[in-house]
Formats: structure tokens, C-alpha cells, sequence
């Protein structure tokens, strides 16, 4: 006969080994973008995108240290997103496939910065780690971008960039990293009146986080997270001293 509280142990402590192991998160993000400019053109390209997507948002959760019933139900919710879009562009729905798609990859993204928002919060104290998960929420900003980037061609009837009537998935990837940097090559531009106010709240989004989320981070290494309620020793402000009357 088994050993079932064993076993949850076993897991419980596999869980706990795979937390904050945010470098691993960083390398799919990279496979992901990869993996929509190589292939993210075609139909099934698509589905193998939003596939690779899908992976970096469990291992997103499960680095998150999220519970593995959650895990679980994130999973089939994730399979069943991906599956639904995979099936439209198999079956050739075009531009609504495309626009199925990209608000599919548009809300994987989202789902996954939300759980590394809430892992962070729960950090003790700042620490290499906790950067770490900072920088895949601005990586994940290149994703996020880039499919609202792909949905708004999908649902428009004109061309999203002046220079291109035929953009790639590799374009709006591109196009997404420059703005974010805010390189500004000026190879792509928006003709878009909606792709370039996201053009512009991506710009802005990518310097202020840098310059004060992850600097202040980045400065703090070591220090304690202050939370609402929190006494002095877990990370709060100190308690006031009573006035002398």
C-alpha cells in the first residue's frame, strides 16, 4: 500500500524546488519569440506559437509557486484556449483565426505577469530571484505588445505598418522590441491611429518600469518588502511612538 502522505510530500517539495526559478521562464520567453517570428506566419505556425506560449505560461505558473490543483486547472483552462485556436487555423478561418489567436496569446500573457505579480509580493526580502522575476514581466511585455500588435492587423481592413501591406509575425515581434527599448529605427511605423497610441503606452510602459520598478529592486537587493499591515519586522513601516501630552 502506498504511502500517500509521503507522496504529497515528495510533490510538495518538487513544487517548492521548482519556485522562483525564474532563469528557466527567461529562456522560454526567448523560445517563444523565436518561435513566432521562425514560424508564426502560417496557420499551423500559429497553433505551434500559441503552443510554446502555453508552456512558458505553466512553467511561469509553477515557478510562481502556485498549488498543484491550480496548477492543474490553469492547465486545462491553457489546452483548451490553445486547442480551440489551433483547430480555427487548421481549418483556414483567416482573419478571425488570426484575431482568435492573437487575443488568446493576449491573455496568456496577462494571466502569466498576474502570477508572477502575486509571487513577488510574497517575497520576504529582495533578492537575486525577485529581479530575475522582474525582468520576465518586461520580456513579457515584448510578447504582450507584439499580439495586441497582431490583433489589431487581424481586425483592421487596411495595413498596420506604412512600409509593409504583408507584415510577418517576425515584424511585430521586431517592432514590439524597439518601441519597448525605445530604439527607434523608424524601418516600421504604425499607420494605425490605434497602433500608434500602443506604440506610444509601450514606450512609456518599457523606461518607466526599468527606471523604477526594477532599479528600485535592483538598489534594494537585500532589502525587506514593505507591505500594507505589516509590522516593522516583516517588511512594514514601524509603529508610531506615543506623543507626550
Amino acid at each position: 500500500m502506498s504511502d500517500r502522505p509521503a507522496l504529497r510530500r515528495r510533490a510538495g517539495l518538487g513544487f517548492r524546488r521548482a519556485a522562483d526559478r525564474y532563469l528557466a521562464v527567461i529562456v522560454l520567453l526567448f523560445a517563444s519569440m523565436l518561435t513566432m517570428a521562425l514560424v508564426g506566419d502560417s496557420d499551423v505556425g500559429r497553433g505551434v506559437s500559441l503552443a510554446v506560449l502555453a508552456l512558458t505560461l505553466l512553467v511561469t505558473f509553477r515557478t510562481s509557486e502556485w498549488r498543484p490543483r491550480s496548477l492543474a486547472i490553469v492547465a486545462m483552462v491553457v489546452a483548451s484556449a490553445v486547442f480551440v485556436a489551433v483547430v480555427l487555423a487548421i481549418v483556414g478561418a483567416g482573419q478571425a483565426g488570426r484575431a482568435v489567436a492573437a487575443t488568446v496569446g493576449v491573455c496568456l500573457v496577462v494571466a502569466a505577469v498576474a502570477a508572477i505579480v502575486r509571487r513577488l509580493a510574497a517575497h520576504p526580502e529582495i533578492s537575486f530571484k525577485t529581479v530575475m522575476g522582474a525582468l520576465c514581466i518586461y520580456l513579457y511585455f515584448v510578447l504582450f505588445f507584439a499580439q495586441l500588435f497582431m490583433l489589431v492587423d487581424a481586425l483592421t481592413s487596411g495595413p498596420f505598418f506604412a512600409q509593409t501591406d504583408d507584415p510577418q509575425s517576425v515584424d511585430f515581434i521586431y517592432f514590439s522590441m524597439v518601441t519597448l527599448t525605445t530604439v527607434g529605427y523608424g524601418d516600421f511605423t504604425s499607420v494605425v491611429e490605434v497602433g500608434r497610441i500602443l506604440a506610444g503606452i509601450e514606450a512609456l510602459s518599457g523606461q518607466l518600469y526599468l527606471v523604477s520598478v526594477v532599479a528600485l529592486l535592483v538598489g534594494n537587493i537585500g532589502g525587506k518588502l514593505r507591505r500594507p499591515g505589516a509590522t516593522a519586522d516583516e517588511g512594514g513601516a514601524p509603529p508610531e511612538e506615543p506623543r507626550d501630552r
